[in-house]
């Protein structure tokens, strides 16, 4: 692996993955909705990294875009595809809302296809296991994350085919709660660990779901070792 390309790159994991490769030697190329000034820049990603501002909606325009920086994929190029959004959030918002990234995410890997690159990681959920168990079984899945998790198979399923028919390894993960090191980022699940840690009361979780945990330093690590192998 010589280079990469990392969408969603200004979410925890992104940033966290793109300084990792940085440091290994790689040439990344970060993409996002935001328009972000050098200096905030080298701020999230580190002063070896490229940023273009480029959303999900227009990513059949990438080829065209990196052709503009004098950027090339070449031989050995990963596609770390992170990009995921919502109403307001990751999460929420209807079926709509969720579906279109399944949409995006397809065609992230002909784009990815076009440029050269020679794998294509996509970047999933444990609500995916949850309800594929149920769906398996016949039975309804009842999750205030129901959306989420039906249109991220959805992605997982359309980006298999797309990779099949554009002859790209596909490699797909899944994630349950990415934290921070020292858990400065993040809702609940971080500041119930840090109250832990400081043997501080805690407020019980409402929520009976149960997750993994994974520093985001490991999840770069990780993701670095599956674009090597």
């Amino acid at each position: 692996m010589k280079k990469a390309i990392i969408t969603g790159s200004s979410g925890l994991v992104g940033r966290s993955l793109a300084k990792y490769l940085s440091s290994n030697g790689i040439d990344v190329l970060c993409l996002g909705r935001k328009h972000l000034a050098q200096k905030d820049v080298e701020q999230l990603f580190g002063k070896e990294v490229r940023y273009i501002q480029l959303a999900m909606e227009d990513i059949t325009e990438l080829s065209k875009k990196i052709s503009n920086v004098n950027w090339e994929a070449g031989d050995g190029c990963i596609f770390y595809h992170l990009a995921w959004s919502g109403d307001k959030k990751l999460v929420d918002g209807s079926f709509e809302d969720q579906f279109r990234n399944a949409t995006f995410s397809s065609l992230a890997v002909k784009e990815a296809k076009r440029i050269g690159c020679s794998k294509f990681i996509n970047s999933g959920t444990l609500e995916e296991t949850y309800a594929e168990w149920h769906i398996e079984h016949g039975l309804p899945y009842l999750s205030p994350q129901d959306n989420y998790a039906i249109a991220k198979l959805a992605s997982r399923d359309m980006c298999t085919m797309t990779a099949y028919l554009e002859k790209l390894d596909y490699i797909h993960t899944r994630l349950s709660v990415p934290l921070s090191p020292d858990l400065s980022v993040g809702g609940y699940i971080p500041q119930t660990l840090k109250k832990i840690a400081n043997k501080e009361s805690y407020d019980p979780p409402k929520n009976q779901q149960l997750y993994d945990v994974i520093f985001t330093s490991d999840v770069a690590k990780a993701y670095y070792l599956i674009g090597l192998h």
